[in-house]
């Protein structure tokens, strides 16, 4: 399912206000146009500019065109790239001067999307809509889009932004209220994206292997909303019961079965949710628990290096807390709590 979260105009004006001031583009463009808000605030700095909307409404692109005469306005299903052959922007690859994105980004049951011309690659909906955006826009043009920061720090589309920083410069320009969408609550940015001085095509080789950090830590597998109680199982902990740097074992769940469990001694902390210095917490019975799929695990060998890991991330706070972004709730991918942990088990020896 995909949510509409169309562009308030203070938005929007924040937006145009990070176009370098000296930058006057003869094209801008909206691939993802809805009720026509960035470009319309687009036009009242360039007036003389030729416009090209685009939306998957037909609801929304009839109201642009009527409102907006002089626009070149189309109706397609922007991924799909044999969706664009009809539209009004197909022969301008490579020539919009400003390109201005507020793609959608909700993606409530979605599987990631396909990007059409790169074999094994896939990300966020937000992300691909940038990636084929940017095969219009010219040598020396710009790209705004409004991404959430999940996708900025997602797992899910760093091999998508891997290959667009091969050739493009991106920068984050603004941070932006998290209720600045009236329907919505989100983290959410305003990107800029500019082609770089030397570049070369993108190619994606899905045989290429990339070194992965070895696997320190453990991930819970247990959903809250889906707890089964088994007799046989193993108590079950949450982020709940990670207080004041320790493990409340005495907790309302039943036993439950798991495929992954761990023994104390070990470091737990959150996956995902408000993160404090108090939520990492040391396990220190040797027993065996489970963990809710919120909570991620550091086994060790003694107590004393328990210990000695969460003193380095507490002592390290600044860095670690900057780990957890995202959307809506903050979150640490695998990938970055390993990175962090290691250096704390190498600074430990």
């Amino acid at each position: 399912m995909i949510d509409l979260h169309y562009t308030p105009s203070e938005l929007a004006q924040t937006m145009i206000a990070c176009v370098p001031e000296n930058f006057v583009p003869q094209s801008i463009a909206d691939f993802s146009a809805g009720e026509g808000s960035l470009l319309n605030e687009a036009e009242k700095y360039w007036p003389y500019a030729s416009i090209y909307a685009n939306d998957l409404s037909k609801k929304n692109a009839r109201l642009i065109a009527s409102l907006n005469k002089k626009w070149c306005v189309s109706c397609s299903d922007f991924l799909k790239l044999s969706s664009h052959r009809s539209t009004k922007f197909s022969q301008k690859k490579q020539s919009i001067d400003l390109v201005l994105l507020n793609p959608p980004f909700s993606e409530r049951g979605r599987k990631g999307t396909i990007w059409p011309d790169l074999i094994g690659v896939k990300s966020g909906l937000a992300l691909a809509f940038v990636y084929l955006s940017l095969k219009y826009l010219s040598k020396d043009g710009y790209l705004f889009a409004i991404l959430p920061n999940g996708s900025l720090a997602s797992e899910r589309d760093e091999q998508g932004w891997n290959l667009i920083n091969k050739n493009y410069n991106v920068e984050i320009v603004s941070g932006n209220c998290m209720r600045i969408f009236k329907s919505a609550v989100a983290r959410t940015s305003i990107v800029k994206i500019t082609y770089k001085q030397s570049r070369s095509p993108i190619i994606y080789n899905s045989e290429v292997k990339t070194e992965t950090p070895k696997a320190l830590i453990k991930r819970g597998q247990v959903q809250m909303h889906a707890i089964k109680a088994c007799d046989n199982g193993l108590p079950l902990i949450h982020t709940t019961q990670l207080i004041n740097g320790e493990i409340i074992l005495n907790h309302p769940y039943e036993k439950v079965f798991s495929r992954v469990s761990i023994k104390g001694p070990a470091l737990l902390f959150p996956r995902v949710g408000m993160i404090t210095p108090g939520k990492i917490c040391v396990l220190e019975k040797d027993e065996a628990v489970t963990l809710s799929d919120c909570v991620l695990a550091i086994e060790t060998h003694d107590i004393h290096r328990s210990r000695s890991i969460r003193d380095y991330a507490l002592k390290n706070w600044q860095q670690f807390h900057k780990l957890y972004d995202g959307t809506g709730a903050k979150y640490i991918t695998l990938k970055k709590a390993n990175a962090f942990f290691e250096r704390a088990m190498n600074s430990i020896q």
